[in-house]
Formats: C-alpha cells, sequence, structure tokens
C-alpha cells in the first residue's frame, strides 16, 4: 500500500512540465504559427486553439509584441496520461508560444514534460519521451532556421 501511495505521489509529481524550452525562429510570428500549423496537420495533431494575445491586448487598448499560443494535441496519447493521473490535464493539450521578443527576434517556448521518471511504467516514460520528441521536431521545422 505504501509503495502505491509512493507512486501515485512521485506521478503527480513528475507530471508537472519542466523548465521552458526556447528556441529561435527565423521568420516571423505569423510564419512560425502558419508553420506549425502545416507540420501539425502534416502530422495529423489536433489544433485545439491559437490565441491571439497581442490581438487580445490590442482590442483592450493595451500593447503587446506579438504572441500567439498554438494549443494542439492527440487524445489517444493524451488520455493515456490522464488515465494514470487525471491531473495530467493540466499540463494537456500541448502549447507552443511564439512571440517577438524585446529586441524584435521571433522565438517559440514549450515545456517538456518531465513526465513520470520515478514511475516504473515503461510505456509511459515512452510515450513521455516520444511527446518531448514531437515538441523538439515541430518547433525546430517550424522555425526554419538553418541552425538550431
Amino acid at each position: 500500500m505504501m509503495k502505491k501511495i509512493l507512486l501515485i505521489a512521485a506521478f503527480g509529481v513528475s507530471l508537472i512540465n519542466a523548465e521552458v524550452i526556447e528556441k529561435a525562429s527565423c521568420v516571423s510570428v505569423e510564419a512560425t504559427t502558419q508553420n506549425i500549423k502545416n507540420i501539425l496537420q502534416k502530422k495529423r495533431l489536433t489544433l485545439f486553439s491559437i490565441v491571439d494575445h497581442g490581438r487580445n491586448a490590442q482590442e483592450v487598448g493595451m500593447k503587446l509584441h506579438p504572441s500567439k499560443l498554438i494549443i494542439f494535441g492527440n487524445a489517444k496519447v493524451g488520455t493515456h496520461f490522464m488515465q494514470e493521473n487525471i491531473q495530467a490535464g493540466l499540463d494537456l493539450p500541448l502549447k507552443i508560444l511564439v512571440y517577438t521578443d524585446e529586441s524584435d527576434k521571433t522565438k517559440m517556448a514549450y515545456r517538456e514534460l518531465l513526465g513520470f521518471t520515478d514511475a516504473n511504467n515503461a510505456e509511459t516514460k515512452k510515450r513521455v519521451a516520444t511527446v518531448n520528441a514531437a515538441l523538439q521536431k515541430i518547433t525546430t521545422e517550424a522555425s526554419q532556421c538553418l541552425k538550431d
């Protein structure tokens, strides 16, 4: 019983997202966003929404650098995480923030899933690694930079 409690506690803590991964993009926020949309479609991932933070700021009379939050995922993969721990829904679906920084450089930011590092479930560890690799590949491809 104690082992199960410890596993659940570790599982709950380890699902929390890791530090923010930031990458440069060699194209505009708009072009980077479109690139990500194209990649998601090609990979048959579901695009749930794009939140245009810059436009939302303008609508309330405030200024904000261009910034779009792309919300996407794969219900089959996400559901596996949530079946093990419903609180995984706090981190899902996945998100990539595309924005212009203070130096007018286009950037992308996302959080890798730390994911279940203490769990003994090899299949879950494999899913986490797959998700993290997908985030890395999507952002690298979307940046259209020669080097990343």
